[in-house]
């Protein structure tokens, strides 16, 4: 079974790599819809695609999770159960800190024409900041955890799978 295992673990922090990519995929969509390069139509589809692929993600690190439970490596396990904790605190963060940079430059373009939302623009930025901090945060959580898993995996990670 160590062969299969080997791979799992190697799946898994291609996932991660996978996950990656997305966040990227829809910081780019956010500010292409910003700089009014696409339509909110674009954008809503870009998101929706991009949470479409954190599902399954998630759903193919719950299975991984699962087989090493059930091959007593429950270190593993706890650790990919926590890493999936925080890609879904990561996620929602992501989420509400895109949208409140929305909110901010619609406010902005807004505030050309009226100056009497100060107060709300103060309040969206410091949103905008709490939002980047939590997510600096969770960002960190996840890499500590990958660390632990990397660890916990070594032994896997150098076998190599043999048909």
């Amino acid at each position: 079974m160590a062969g299969g295992m080997s791979e799992l673990a190697r799946r898994i922090f291609y996932i991660q790599e996978e996950r990656k990519a997305l966040y990227g995929d829809l910081k780019r969509a956010q500010e292409d819809y910003v700089k009014s390069k696409s339509s909110f139509e674009l954008f809503q589809q870009s998101v929706a695609a991009a949470t479409s692929s954190f599902t399954s993600l998630s759903q193919e690190m719950m299975k991984i999770e699962k087989i090493f439970t059930e091959n007593d490596k429950n270190n593993v396990s706890e650790l990919i159960k926590g890493i999936q904790e925080q890609e879904k605190e990561k996620l929602e963060l992501s989420v509400q800190y895109q949208v409140s940079i929305i909110r901010g430059e619609q406010d902005q373009k807004d505030n050309h024409h009226h100056h009497d939302n100060e107060d709300d623009d103060d309040d969206n930025e410091l949103a905008t900041v709490q939002l980047r901090r939590q997510l600096s945060v969770c960002e960190a959580a996840i890499a500590s955890l990958l660390e632990d898993l990397r660890y916990e995996c070594e032994e896997l990670l150098l076998t190599k799978h043999v048909d």
